[in-house]
């Protein structure tokens, strides 16, 4: 069959292939035209809506998910026809470039399929670009609607409401109190209420009487197995977290229990009446305030811990614990009367004036109860805390200093510095929300209170619950027998990967705990939830560099199969040398080289895997490596000599760990060949880090590259007229009896030469280990030294023989030296005038 018939017969087959595909294609056509015109009725509407402005939150959040739909379903709609473009485009370069002007016309049927081809992509890309503009359309009404939003919260947040101070705002109180009271308790408007049926209260009762059947029990075991227990003195941080925790719980637990009993007693009580609309709602205020200060006052306790000290978690003096737990307790009280009143006053319609007045009354109790938490002196650090928060110690257990108590382990780190701004801000936020309700700001203070109070219980909370993984990651590394040391002297046999570790753990742990304080604080500073979840979606979708798009889930992804093919190497190579090289009988140097290089495989593939991971092509990364390669043939050129180098050295293994060189003006034991340079200890202990292109390139002494066999030169000289051969039967005793020295080859003495003041001799010996030749010289010689002493044998010392020539002459001279001073010694005295009487 000719390759004509071939093409078309491929070309028969693909056109009836498509044939069976139009209606199908019809039907998509359809679906996506009645799409895009549902699209754009939407985003009409949607667009009067902004347009009109003053959309409450419940609107605004319904607007806000109809046009993330359509962003979504339009960009899926975009990439499905982008998808069909390729295709399409893949299809028409199969069919060949049209013939060009003067040449034959291609076959009918070939022209036909290129023209429905080409109209084909002509119909998607205008498909992907009506798409396109959708999602773009209600991407640009989104931002209008957010900006929108913010312009109505920040002039809600600094709208003016009645001042409290003002004698016109309490002139209007009397008359407003009168239409409140009508509001509340006007029958008909009662009647409206929502109610309980008469199954829904007992029902309430009963789980209610059933939680506090199962409550005081459980109370009970709680306290007993979790909560403080006096005979422990040093507990652990994490003990101490989780008995707070459990004491709070406990305090707050029977009480919070008994007042939602009595709550659902009391709407049982009301029933139909036409009042239990009205005073329900303020009864589950009333107790939900209740609720709040039993536990935040049962937690204070629980965290100063007055009774006892050595399971308090705050780092705290004696002296300053109950006035801090009364302190506490009030701010719980007033704070849980304030949130219910709010509530109460947030279920109502409230005139302004009362408002303000109540608002402003609220407001004043929040900064009493407040004030007295502030004086410095309440938070002053105990004396051990003050000494030394730089370092703490590890978290592994231990009680809080007391007093002048020295640091006890278990402490976690104290900033001494944090406390005074946390008290600096906590005055200013109460003068702001003080001021600002006063001139009748209210929103503003109130936005202001939650948002602090807010911000410190949430950061108590996480501060909480990373000491507890402070010390659990403590735990880990400190832990010197059981399950957890095996697996961490497994993970890390060595000391620095194991701090690298606990240094990374700690900072991801304090990045990851901050991240979440701040996601958990914007639902409380005016961002919905739902806008927190989109922002969190979309960081998840990716950022988009170059042509890949890189998500956070891939990088931790990549980070984490990174770290666990480089572990796996780790224990292969340990596993390797413990359980495999060590039986086998090869050279200490042939076992490092071998692991050596499993290392270096190891890290390799954990790097392709990790770019894998992350999605990057490969042959893009051979680019840019090509692209590379100039600047760091020029700029790393030592760097890339010296990683070449280590290779070498490990494939040819000229030197190895554990050998005895002398490079240059040093020598040592070869300790560690890295990729960069190797480690040479010298018999100093000293460490000298020679570059690896040094090693390669230079001569190196190798003592011990293909055994350890040394020989020993020890060199001595004798006086002249001994007699040599009891000289030389005397050294080949001496070094036939020497310690740690082989029988063959056996010892030598050389006659070596005439020396100046002594007949010269060496005596050679070989050793089997060369790492013992300093120990075999030296015990030679010693013996050389009592054996010559034994037969009498001297060691002469250094003679040099001085030539004067004309020695007489030059003892004329001294002598007329010598008589010439006396002579004239003689005239001086002469000369000297006698001495007075």
């Amino acid at each position: 069959m000719s390759p004509a018939h071939t093409t078309a017969r491929f070309l028969a087959t693909l056109i009836w292939c498509l044939l069976l595909l139009l209606p199908a294609a019809a039907r998509a056509a359809d679906d996506f035209d009645n799409q895009v015109a549902g699209w754009e009725l939407t985003l009409d509407e949607l667009e009067d809506r902004v347009a009109a402005g003053a959309l409450d939150e419940e609107q605004f959040q319904e607007v806000r998910a109809t046009l993330l739909a359509i962003v979504e379903q339009a960009r899926a709609a975009a990439a499905t026809a982008n998808g069909t473009v390729d295709v399409t485009r893949q299809m028409i370069e199969a069919l060949g470039p049209p013939p060009a002007e003067g040449e034959p016309p291609e076959p009918q049927v070939i022209a036909n399929e290129r023209k429905r081809l080409g109209d084909s992509l002509s119909l998607y890309n205008a498909r992907v670009r009506q798409a396109e503009l959708a999602a773009t359309r209600a991407d640009i009404l989104l931002r209008t609607a957010n900006s929108q939003r913010m312009a109505i919260f920040t002039e809600t947040l600094f709208r003016r409401g009645a001042p409290p101070l003002l004698p016109e705002t309490w002139a209007e109180i009397p008359q407003q109190l009168v239409y409140l009271h009508d509001l509340l308790f006007d029958a008909d408007a009662a009647k409206d209420r929502p109610r309980l049926s008469l199954d829904e209260r007992i029902l309430l009762l009963v789980a209610g009487l059933v939680a506090f059947g199962v409550g005081i029990p459980l109370r009970r075991w709680l306290r007993r197995r979790y909560g403080p227990r006096p005979a422990v003195e040093q507990p652990t941080y994490r003990e101490r977290v989780v008995a707070a925790v459990v004491e709070a719980v406990v305090r707050g637990l029977m009480p919070a229990i008994a007042t939602v009993l009595g709550l659902l007693g009391f709407i049982a009580a009301m029933g139909d009446h036409r009042f239990a609309g009205v005073l329900n709602p303020i009864a589950e205020a009333v107790a939900g305030g209740l609720v709040f200060f039993f536990f935040c006052a049962g937690l204070g306790r629980a965290v100063c811990a007055a009774e006892h000290p050595q399971w308090r978690v705050a780092p705290i003096r004696d002296a300053n614990a109950r006035p801090l737990m009364r302190r506490i307790a009030l701010l719980a009280a007033t704070l849980g009367f304030v949130g219910a009143v709010i509530r109460i006053l947030d279920g109502i319609l409230v005139p302004p004036e009362i408002f303000a007045v109540v608002f402003f009354v609220l407001v004043v109790l929040t900064v009493l109860a407040l004030v007295p938490l502030l004086p410095g002196r309440l938070w002053t650090l105990p004396k051990a805390a003050v000494e030394a928060p730089a370092a703490p110690p590890p978290l592994s257990g231990g009680a809080p200093p007391s007093d002048g108590a020295p640091p006890v382990e278990g402490e976690p780190p104290s900033e001494k510095g944090a406390w005074p701004r946390l008290r600096a801000l906590a005055f200013l936020v109460a003068l702001v929300a003080l001021v600002g309700s006063g001139l009748g700001y209210h929103n503003l203070a109130r936005y202001i209170g939650q948002l602090f109070f807010a911000g410190v219980a949430m950061a108590g909370a996480v501060l909480l619950l990373r000491g507890v993984i402070r010390e659990a990651v403590e735990i880990f590394v400190t832990a010197r027998s059981g399950r957890v040391a095996h697996w961490r002297r497994t993970l890390f046999p060595r000391e620095r990967g194991l701090r690298f570790f606990q240094y990374v753990a700690m900072a991801l742990l304090d990045i990851c705990l901050f991240f979440a304080w701040v996601i958990l604080l914007l639902p409380v500073s005016g961002i919905a939830w739902a806008e927190v979840q989109s922002w969190i979606a979309a960081v998840m979708e990716g950022i988009p560099i170059g042509g890949i798009v890189l998500k956070p889930t891939d990088i931790l992804l990549a980070i984490f199969a990174f770290m666990l093919v480089l572990t796996i190497t780790r224990f292969l190579q340990r596993r390797l040398d413990d359980r495999v090289l060590s039986k086998l009988q090869i050279d200490r140097g042939v076992q490092n080289s071998i692991t050596t290089g499993v290392g270096y495989l190891g890290v390799l593939i954990a790097i392709l895997i990790s770019i894998g991971t992350l999605g990057l092509d490969l042959s893009n990364l051979a680019l840019i490596a090509g692209a590379l390669s100039v600047g760091i043939g020029f700029g790393l050129q030592n760097v890339v000599q010296n990683f070449v180098a280590g290779l070498i050295l490990l494939v040819e293994r000229p030197i190895k760990v554990g050998d005895w060189v002398v490079v240059g003006a040093n020598q040592g034991i070869v300790k560690r060949i890295s990729v960069r340079a190797t480690e040479i200890q010298t018999f100093q202990r000293a460490s000298v880090i020679v570059p690896n292109g040094e090693l390669v390139s230079s001569a190196v002494l190798n003592w011990t590259h293909k055994d350890k066999v040394g020989r020993v030169d020890v060199a001595v000289g004798v006086e002249y007229g001994t007699d040599l051969k009891k000289v030389k039967q005397a050294l080949i005793e001496c070094a036939q009896a020497v310690p740690n020295t082989l029988r063959y080859p056996s010892p030598v003495v050389v006659f070596k030469d005439f020396g100046a003041s002594s007949l010269d001799f060496e005596v050679r010996v070989f050793v089997a280990d060369v790492d013992y030749s300093l120990v075999v010289a030296s015990e030679l010689r010693f013996m050389i030294a009592a054996k010559f002493d034994e037969l009498g044998i001297g060691i002469p010392f250094t003679q040099q023989v001085l030539h004067i020539p004309q020695l007489d002459a030059l003892k004329d001279a001294i002598a007329e030296a010598n008589r010439l001073r006396l002579e004239l010694d003689r005239r001086t005295r002469q000369e000297e005038p006698p001495k007075a009487s």
